[in-house]
């Protein structure tokens, strides 16, 4: 039978009752039906109505197909992005993603090497790469295989590269840092005289314009008129003469 979920109606809006509360609208899991919300179906994580076939979206690793929700088969995984289920490698029997080094199980007679998580034969005397040193009896492939241990030299060549790297951008980052506080007191010094060399520069302009406003001023010269000096007259008297003449 039908999950009764009753709308309650207000003033202003309709309140939708899901799963024990209330709510605007069918929540996620829900759809809207004549008897209010009701829930989809556990395929589903939205749906647009009853039953398995009228799903909108899937739980995760799931695929929607044509409004049903599928779960990936054992020879694919899921791809989250796209959400879509996208087929193993052809070694793997199984897998948990793309490429040749995601195999949970391999198909014969490959072997699943664990260190790599890749299929490969067991080695033999004509093939020692690219293979597997095989158990005697039980057939797997031992953890110190060849192709997993080149597989791991070269992802540890890759971070042993990436480290060093990263160790060259920090000590650039370090010495840049150290050089900015160093460019920022030159620039700084820099600025300073400048701006004491333009103060002095403009002074030495103000007083030079004041003292040509003011120029020379003429010097008053008074000059003066006098007689010669008045000679005492001599008046000689006859008994004063000392020579007559004869």
């Amino acid at each position: 039978g039908h999950e009764t979920h009753w709308s309650l109606r207000g003033p202003e809006h309709v309140l939708q009752l899901a799963g024990g509360e209330c709510h605007p609208e069918c929540p996620e899991g829900f759809f809207m039906s004549s008897f209010g919300c009701q829930k989809c179906h556990h395929y589903c994580r939205t749906c647009k109505g009853e039953g398995p076939l009228e799903c909108t979206s899937c739980p995760p690793h799931y695929m929607l197909d044509g409004g049903l929700c599928m779960e990936c088969l054992s020879s694919q995984y899921y791809d989250p992005p796209t959400q879509l289920c996208k087929p193993c490698n052809a070694a793997c029997r199984s897998c948990s993603g793309p490429g040749p080094f995601s195999c949970t199980a391999c198909t014969y007679p490959l072997h699943l090497d664990t260190l790599n998580n890749q299929c490969v034969p067991c080695c033999t005397q004509t093939n020692t790469h690219d293979c597997c040193s095989c158990d005697k009896d039980t057939g797997e492939c031992h953890n110190s295989s060849p192709a997993g241990k080149r597989r791991i030299t070269s992802e540890q060549a890759e971070r042993a590269n990436a480290d060093e790297i990263e160790a060259q951008r920090l000590q650039a980052a370090q010495r840049f840092s150290a050089f900015v506080p160093i460019t920022a007191v030159a620039v700084s010094v820099c600025v300073a005289g400048v701006i004491v060399f333009t103060l002095v520069f403009v002074i030495l302009q103000l007083r030079s314009q004041q003292s040509q406003r003011r120029g020379y001023s003429k010097v008053p010269v008074h000059r003066y008129t006098s007689s010669p000096p008045e000679l005492p007259s001599e008046s000689l008297s006859d008994d004063e003469v000392l020579f007559t003449k004869t």
